[in-house]
């Protein structure tokens, strides 16, 4: 799934990235893949990687999120249409929190919904 954004990274900078991934099952047997590829502060911002996130379709695989500089964690506490809410933590430089939320088709950005009496030991991570 990610094989013409590695040689597009490799055309560019003329090293190899590194893949990472990881899968969710989500209610009425679909599954969550996110993929990160990580290279360069250069060429993916500051956090040095892009993170993809597909949904199963039957035997295809669509893209539904997509961010750079994000430590994006799943809250299986929070769902819409059998699929986690995604949240990211609030980063240094004073960037809040961040929410997406399923719609049906993809993921969109909700609201600021982080639990300040859970914190975050009910996330999983994706990157």
């Amino acid at each position: 799934m990610l094989a013409d954004e590695a040689k597009l990274f490799r055309q560019a900078t003329e090293r190899e990235p590194t893949i990472t991934a990881a899968k969710l099952q989500a209610d009425g047997g679909r599954q969550l893949l996110f993929a990160s590829i990580c290279g360069s502060i250069r060429y993916y911002g500051e956090s040095g990687c892009n993170l993809t996130g597909y949904v199963s379709q039957g035997d295809d695989w669509k893209e539904v999120y997509n961010s750079e500089g994000m430590h994006l964690y799943s809250d299986p506490r929070h769902m819409n249409g059998g699929m986690p809410n995604l949240v990211t933590l609030e980063l240094i430089d004073g960037l809040e929190a961040m929410h997406w939320i399923w719609n049906g088709e993809t993921y969109g950005l909700g609201e600021h919904m982080v639990d300040a009496d859970h914190g975050n030991e009910h996330h999983k991570s994706l990157q």
